[in-house]
């Protein structure tokens, strides 16, 4: 009883620092990307600020850029 209760307070509070960020073509790099109103303009500064447990929201449009996808894990690759 008590390791589940810690596994899910752990959970929890995992979840309390995770970010959405936004990227939309007609953003802007210098915005906070946590909004919406705010999004980011390139998928690449969306990638710089993410860490394990966040959500991206991509918005509509066309995207010129290429992107190098990361491990977020922290696991070992199978």
């Amino acid at each position: 009883m008590i390791k589940e209760m810690i596994t899910a307070l752990s959970l929890a509070a995992g979840s309390m620092y995770a970010a959405e960020y936004f990227v939309s073509p007609g953003g802007n790099d210098s915005n906070t990307g946590l909004s919406q109103e705010q999004p980011f303009q390139t998928l690449q500064k969306a990638q710089s600020v993410f860490k394990a447990g966040d959500t991206l929201s991509i918005m509509p449009g066309v995207y010129h850029e290429g992107l190098e996808f990361r491990d977020f894990s922290g696991g070992e690759q199978p």
